[in-house]
């Protein structure tokens, strides 16, 4: 119903058994190695357990996947078999005939030789039972008999059993002892942890072809305490979030549609809840209204002990009545002490400069009996710069020491990201399982960078609370389409809304390439527009970061400008951002020592223009199409010089640099470093 909403082929959470879908968390990498292992040994019983719905029998689907061709399997997931059914169930799946009402003898003699002839062939054999847990006593005891079929150095049957814990209280028992100790391989697979949930959802969404996550990280964390990490209580789980966020027109499933969803459709844990007279109750609730009773039957018993033991218990309880009329007629005419029945309103002397205007308001409220402040509904009011532009948030130091060069001193992790690789035609992507992240460290070197804006006269931010105003009032104008509309602009770009095609990829078309954002440092070491991904009472907003003056963040939400302090943006920013850049002549190859061809050539052609321009040493051989020694260094000392990853080769940071220094003033830059060049 949804998928073509999403851009789905179709749909990513149902519950069949599907091996395309598997999801190889830790755990299920060791229960596939216990199972590979098994299988290569002599013979005998290989053992997998888990709760429901843990994925065993999609496991045991890709096992078979991966299965040999010399391998013939017998797959049996009808356990609720006598021995005879068993037998002839065997023999079904192996093709071999049989007559009805054949004893056991016969059957197990005809399995036999299927067995020896296909030893013959160099061919295995191996029978997989599902659900397990529910043969019979005997039909285990017939299984065993099974594995005696073997030669002198083998098995001619693998026997893998796949049920619930119940499994293993079976294999127990003191009867099926000579069974359990056939066992050569047992594994039991638990539910997905924690930081597992979200690599799931998005695998499970790839296969079936979103570019893009769709459960926020607050929906994620809702779904993960939902469904315990069971891998079906999560399918279940996520198809119907996903039907919620479809009925809404919502791109994103937020924690509500979770939270309602799961109220429909996963039945709280039975061992939460007891059944009272029909009529089943929380645990959680039965333990505190008992709590309640026992409390209040502890001070019942005490005061009752006080009261009986009291000589005078009548006589107390006469006089309390008599004294309760007391108090009222005793008082009734007397104020209470301090207490003044007139009212007057204070206001400034005239000497008392107190230069804020207040004597103006204590004049307006002079004889007024009932004085109260109404804020103006619905209403927003801004401080303005003299270029239009509002400001909020609250600056505590004007000095160079606080600016955005002092904040690019630490070493930093990044993911950079091109438009060949960038999946999501959405900026709002947090730590996105489907993206790779390469490490970056990032040393800025401050002399450089002073000159990311002018320190001594920037507007100082006011309230944070207008930032929230505005965010509240602009949920229409933040959407994604209209931020990537935006941000293109910048560029000189445009495009027609709505468009089915990935931003990322119509932007492409442009030669503009989508770049990954994830923390401050590479905000402003890469130095782009960015389309930043705001949060504000569980709703996520789309911004763009045009410039950052110093500590503070220039923002364009919907048709309104604001500058806000970096301490209000980061309290709001959710830590997911995309930036745009143009190739320039480059692409999204990475070229270190011994590269070499024409596009090596074009790029230390714009490489030694570069270092001309910031009057660095140049190149020796500039026009060698060779990425020789010489290169390598000489890009050291400018990734070393301007805070980049001095690694020696030319990779996406060290491409912006080149083109915010060859495309001085053109470049759409946060901060223009290159002004006086």
């Amino acid at each position: 119903m949804y998928e073509e909403f999403f851009g789905l082929t179709e749909r990513p959470f149902s519950i069949a058994p599907d091996p395309q879908y598997l999801y190889m968390s830790k755990s299920h990498k060791e229960a596939m190695a216990h199972l590979s292992y098994g299988l290569t040994q002599g013979g005998g019983f290989i053992v997998l357990t888990g709760e429901v719905g843990t994925g065993k029998t999609t496991l045991c689907r890709t096992l078979l996947q991966d299965l040999p061709e010399s391998t013939d399997v017998a797959l049996i997931l009808n356990a609720t078999l006598d021995e005879s059914e068993l037998l002839q169930t065997l023999c079904d799946e192996l093709k071999v005939s049989y007559q009805e009402g054949e004893s056991h003898k016969r059957l197990t003699d005809l399995i036999n030789e299927r067995l020896l002839a296909s030893f013959a062939k160099n061919r295995q054999t191996v029978l997989i039972i599902d659900e397990a847990q529910l043969l019979s006593r005997d039909v285990l005891e017939q299984i065993r008999l099974l594995t005696n079929l073997e030669t002198t150095k083998t098995k001619l049957l693998k026997i893998i059993l796949i049920g619930q814990p119940e499994l293993n209280e079976v294999l127990r028992r003191k009867d099926l002892r000579q069974l359990a100790q056939r066992v050569t391989a047992r594994y039991h697979l638990g539910a997905l942890k924690d930081n597992d949930v979200e690599a799931y959802l998005n695998r499970r969404l790839s296969v079936a072809g979103s570019k893009q996550p769709v459960f926020t990280r607050q929906a994620i964390d809702q779904l993960r305490k939902a469904t315990e990490g069971i891998p079906r209580r999560i399918n279940v789980l996520a198809d119907h979030s996903m039907l919620a966020a479809y009925a809404k027109s919502s791109r994103w499933v937020d924690a509500a549609m979770v939270r309602a969803a799961a109220s429909e459709v996963l039945l709280p844990n039975s061992e939460d809840n007891v059944t009272i007279l029909g009529r089943v109750f929380s645990r959680a609730k039965m333990r505190w209204w008992v709590f309640v009773g026992l409390v209040l039957l502890f001070n019942g018993l005490v005061w009752w002990a006080l009261m009986v033991s009291a000589p005078q218990r009548e006589a107390v309880m006469t006089a309390g009545l008599t004294q309760s009329e007391t108090p009222h007629s005793a008082d009734n005419n007397s104020e209470p002490q301090g207490f003044e029945p007139e009212y007057a309103v204070e206001t400034a002397n005239a000497d008392d400069d107190l230069g804020d205007g207040t004597e103006a308001l204590d004049e307006s409220l002079e004889g007024s009996d009932d004085v109260s402040v109404i804020p103006e509904s619905n209403a927003v009011t801004f401080n303005t710069t003299e270029s239009g532009v509002a400001i909020v948030g609250d600056q505590t130091s004007d000095s160079p020491s606080d600016s955005i060069s002092s904040q690019l001193s630490a070493p930093v992790t990044g993911k950079v990201m091109s438009s060949s690789v960038y999946l999501d035609d959405s900026p709002d992507i947090p730590d996105v399982a489907l993206l790779q992240d390469v490490p970056k460290e990032v040393s800025i070197q401050s002399s450089e960078l002073l000159a990311s804006g002018d320190q001594s006269n920037q507007d100082k931010p006011d309230a944070p609370q207008q930032l929230m105003d505005i965010l509240a009032t602009s949920a229409n104008m933040t959407t994604r389409s209209r931020a990537f509309q935006r941000l293109a602009g910048l560029w000189s770009v445009s495009f027609e809304e709505p468009t089915l095609d990935p931003y990322c990829r119509l932007l492409n078309d442009s030669g503009l390439a989508c770049l990954d954002v994830s923390n401050w440092s590479e905000l402003v070491v890469f130095n782009r527009p960015s389309i930043v991904v705001l949060s504000a009472d569980e709703t996520l907003h789309r911004a763009i970061v045009q410039s950052v003056v110093g500590q503070n963040v220039n923002l364009l939400i919907g048709e309104r400008e604001i500058l806000v302090d970096r301490a209000t943006f980061e309290s709001v920013w959710t830590g997911s951002a995309v930036a745009l850049w143009r190739y320039n002549g480059f692409d999204d190859s990475v070229w270190g020592l011994g590269a070499s061809g024409a596009k090596v050539l074009q790029a230390k052609q714009r490489l030694e223009l570069t270092l001309q321009r910031l009057g660095l040493p140049t190149l020796e051989q500039p026009n060698s199409d060779r990425f020789d020694t010489d290169t390598a260094q000489k890009l050291v000392a400018l990734q070393s010089r301007y805070g980049l990853t001095a690694d020696g080769e030319l990779g996406t940071q060290t491409k912006l640099l080149i083109n915010e220094v060859l495309s001085n003033g053109v470049t759409p830059t946060l901060v223009n470093r290159f002004s006086s060049i």
